[in-house]
């Protein structure tokens, strides 16, 4: 996670949606789950000594059925029940579980139009989605999420009813379809949340205490374990985390205000982090990690924005678990020559179908390698990266099938892993 850059998607992502949520609360109180209805909050006492605390679902009824991307947001007053037909471009999150079924989550901000060439955003009712038919229609499920909840980063999910979600550094679990959460206190603010479809984490960090800790998360319950505590360099901006896929393992890193800093590593049989290296970044800083085999892993090291939303970076590659790297491709001299072809604009995300295949999303475009990052070409998805990628969230079931979210522009879906088509896309 990144929160020194979060203003990059916040500033530029456009959504014409259109919202006003009505509530109503009563007093009733359960012991363990809050579900539709309830307004007050129980707090549990769970394993090694964490607590665990459900959060209130506020229920709400429909006035209308949501407008279309570019409506007016004043001529709607736009609530969620269960069961509600919501475009997949108001998804906020996004992730598969196989070829046919896939959970997401609505925005809490939307943008709306006020008339040509204006618009502002407006609160919309957080809810998870639902879709049984690879992702053309999705159905909000559950109730709304807590307030606590309403912005949501990460999905972990074992099935549609089961699963883990990050909000605002909050940690929850649903073993219900979204009917109630369970809000899970660990260590510190949660600043990750990290899956491999099997293998579920998250990364909680103390910034008093100047600690953090890795926690493995049960994919189907509130069960969890820790690894030994970490500690940041002081005053880190960000910490980027990864889960290898088929092993296990985990990979940690912290960005440091200056210098560089190790990149932690353990196995499911190791009871300490052993510490490797971070290739060489320049004056830079590592953007982003990703683990993409059991001894893969690759990680882009970006210079900053130097003007124009140009970002000079370089894209690296490990293929023993971090110990050596090599670089694959870079741009570092804006407006030079470069012959790999890598996206020379600010990255908003890195994403892998396979250990030789990656998804680089910038604030102006989406471009694809299917070389392990030796060269890179512009993904052609016609108009849906018109306004950039800002908030872009990738999802793959294996190399040939995946969806691509950009929020409030386009969702599309691959099914041979070249020809990228919409599934929803809104109006220019």
């Amino acid at each position: 996670m990144k929160p020194m850059r979060t203003w990059r998607i916040v500033a530029l992502t456009t959504v014409a949606l259109a919202a006003a949520a009505c509530s109503t609360s009563s007093t009733t109180t359960t012991m363990t789950t809050v579900h539709v209805g309830t307004s007050r909050t129980t707090t549990t006492t769970t394993a090694h000594g964490r607590t665990s605390t459900t959060l209130p679902s506020t229920p709400v009824v429909i006035r209308t059925t949501p407008p279309r991307p570019g409506s007016r947001c004043g001529n709607y007053k736009v609530v969620l029940r269960p069961g509600t037909t919501v475009p997949g471009v108001y998804l906020a999150a996004l992730e598969v579980l196989s070829r046919t079924t896939a959970i997401g989550v609505t925005q809490s901000e939307i943008y709306c139009s006020t008339g040509p060439g204006g618009g502002g955003f407006e609160a919309f009712p957080a809810w998870l989605v639902v879709s049984t038919d690879g992702g053309r229609v999705w159905r909000t499920t559950g109730s709304q999420l807590p307030r606590a909840l309403n912005t949501v980063g990460t999905l972990a999910f074992s099935s549609s009813d089961r699963g883990w979600l990050d909000a605002s550094s909050n940690l929850a679990f649903t073993a219900n379809g979204g009917r109630s959460w369970q809000v899970v206190r660990l260590d510190g603010a949660v600043e990750s949340l990290a899956s491999d479809g099997r293998y579920v984490a998250a990364l909680a960090v103390n910034s008093l205490g100047n600690t953090a800790r890795v926690w493995r998360l049960s994919a189907t319950s509130t069960h969890r374990e820790p690894e030994p505590v970490l500690h940041p360099p002081p005053r880190s901006q960000w910490s980027l985390m990864a889960v290898l896929p088929r092993s296990g393992d985990i990979v940690v890193y912290f960005q440091p205000f200056q210098g560089s800093a190790p990149l932690y590593v353990i196995d499911m049989s190791q009871s300490q982090w052993r510490t490797t290296t971070m290739p060489s970044c320049l004056h830079g800083e590592f953007d982003s990690l990703v683990g993409t085999s059991e001894d893969t892993l690759a990680t882009i090291c970006s210079l900053g924005d130097v003007g124009m939303r140009h970002e000079p970076k370089a894209f690296f590659l490990s293929v023993n678990g971090g110990r050596t790297w090599q670089r694959r491709s870079a741009a570092l001299n804006p407006g030079g020559p470069d012959p790999s072809g890598i996206p020379p604009f600010v990255l908003m995300t890195l994403a892998a179908s396979s250990p030789t295949t990656y998804y680089m999303a910038t604030i102006d475009e989406v471009s694809v390698s299917s070389d392990a990052g030796r060269t890179w070409t512009q993904l052609a998805i016609g108009n849906a990266a018109a306004g950039g990628a800002p908030g872009a969230t990738f999802s793959f079931v294996d190399p040939e099938h995946g969806w691509l979210l950009i929020p409030g522009a386009a969702l599309l879906r691959t099914t041979d892993g070249r020809l990228w088509t919409a599934l929803d896309t809104a109006p220019l």
